[in-house]
């Protein structure tokens, strides 16, 4: 699923002729998210609040939209991975 970014208001209002104003169908379109490389989207603060960005560190790594880790168990390898499309 992809990250939709709306505003909790639609407006059923049709554009004005005014092109130096913001219009209705701006306000609805869909927004732009824009987000540093190698990142994941969440919160690891307390409480709830704005969306963080989270490093991939240690046993992750994130690559073309494949989070991996590795770890050891009992002296055996493994490896998961998480596809996000």
């Amino acid at each position: 699923m992809a990250v939709s970014l709306l505003h909790n208001f639609v407006s059923g209002k049709l554009d004005g002729t005014d092109a130096t104003l913001v219009q209705p169908s701006n306000w609805n379109a869909q927004h732009t998210l824009s987000m540093g490389t190698g990142k994941l989207l969440g919160r690891t603060t307390a409480s709830t609040g704005a969306a963080e960005e989270i490093a991939v560190a240690g046993a992750l790594t994130l690559s073309a939209g494949t989070l991996t880790g590795t770890g050891a168990t009992t002296g055996k390898a493994i490896a998961v991975a998480i596809v996000f499309s």
